[in-house]
C-alpha cells in the first residue's frame, strides 16, 4: 500500500455510469513512479480524504474486497454494452447491431482461438 497526497484534477462519468478520476500528486519520487508501474492497470482499492488518513482510515482501505463488477452485470453483459456504444459511434457499416455484435465477437473468438496450441 502507498498513500499519497494528491489533487482530484478531473474526472470523467462514463456511459456505464463508470467514473474516470484523474489525480495529480506532488513531486514523485522514483519509488513512487516503480509503485504506480507496477500497479498499472490493476484494479485496487482508493480512498479519499481531505485531510491525512488516520490508522483506522487505512485499516479501512487493506481490508476493503475489491469487486470491480460491482456493477450487478456480468463481464459477457458489460462487453456487449461496450460493444454497443463503439456501435452507435460508428457503426462500421452494419445495418443492426446484431450484425456488428456477431462479427466482433467472431473477431475475439478468432484471436482467443489463434493463442491456443
Amino acid at each position: 500500500m502507498k498513500v499519497f497526497s494528491c489533487i482530484l484534477e478531473h474526472y470523467q462519468p462514463r456511459a456505464d455510469k463508470s467514473l474516470k478520476i484523474v489525480f495529480g500528486t506532488a513531486e514523485a519520487t522514483p519509488d513512487d513512479v516503480s509503485f504506480l508501474q507496477r500497479h498499472l492497470k490493476r484494479v485496487m482499492a482508493v480512498g479519499i480524504n481531505e485531510d491525512t488518513l488516520n490508522q483506522d482510515q487505512i485499516n479501512l482501505i487493506d481490508s476493503v474486497k475489491i469487486d470491480f463488477t460491482d456493477s450487478g452485470k456480468s463481464p459477457a453483459t458489460r462487453l456487449r454494452a461496450v460493444l454497443y456504444r463503439l456501435w452507435e459511434m460508428d457503426n462500421e457499416g452494419f445495418d443492426s447491431y446484431d450484425l456488428y455484435y456477431v462479427s466482433k465477437m467472431e473477431k475475439l473468438i478468432g484471436h482467443f482461438k489463434d493463442k491456443l496450441p
